[in-house]
């Protein structure tokens, strides 16, 4: 399964960097693109992410619709007495999310404030395989795996800086209705995006 989402990440990432090359001269408009970082620093670990969306409005207020997949992993090794343990972990999520957008002002270099609601999904694995020091061998190993669901409330501001390009910085909030990643309850990534409007 890591190898399958691994390729779907890149494959979305090279679509997405020839849309930008071949759409120079383009008007930009509603179909949107991006890529993010992710810092959570309740958990300490980095995501990367990928996503695309569609903005529209109503009436004079303008609102987007946005579904993201992020990836994380992290590695840890640790000694106790002969034993030493290779801690592994993988973390996949996928959310979608509407946001309204407040002073925002289509085909206009500048500053706007975002906020929104959505839904996330997300499943969990890890591993941990033993050694022996004094001999090498390989000793127990530990792992498993789950999954879980909740909500997120997202707020961020964004600049507008060539028409079609817009950097974000949002902290959403995403809180948990399972077990989710060591049973956090809350989690609060930092995320930072850079997005294309096509």
């Amino acid at each position: 399964m890591k190898r399958i989402l691994l390729i779907f990440i890149a494959v979305l990432f090279i679509l997405g960097s020839g849309a930008l090359l071949f759409a120079e001269d383009k008007i930009p408009g509603d179909i949107l693109v991006r890529g993010s970082l992710g810092f959570d620093p309740i958990g300490g670990g980095f995501g990367f992410g990928v996503g695309g969306g569609y903005r529209f409005s109503v009436g004079s207020a303008y609102n987007e619709v946005l579904a993201d997949f992020f990836y994380s992993s992290s590695k840890e090794k640790t000694t106790e007495g002969n034993w030493e343990y290779d801690y592994q972990d993988w973390l996949y999520i996928f959310g979608v999310r509407w946001d309204w957008l407040f002073l925002y002002t289509p085909y206009e270099n500048g500053f706007y404030a975002l906020a929104g609601v959505g839904f996330w999904f997300g499943k969990f694995e890890w591993e941990e395989p033993s050694t022996y020091i004094p001999d090498g061998s390989a000793g127990p190993k530990g792992g498993g795996e789950g999954s879980s669901g909740g909500s997120i409330f997202n707020v961020g501001v964004a600049w507008v800086f060539a028409k079609r390009w817009e950097a974000r910085l949002e902290l959403p909030i995403l809180i948990s209705f399972g077990s989710y990643y060591r049973s956090t309850g809350v989690a609060i990534p930092i995320t930072g995006s850079i997005m294309y409007a096509f």
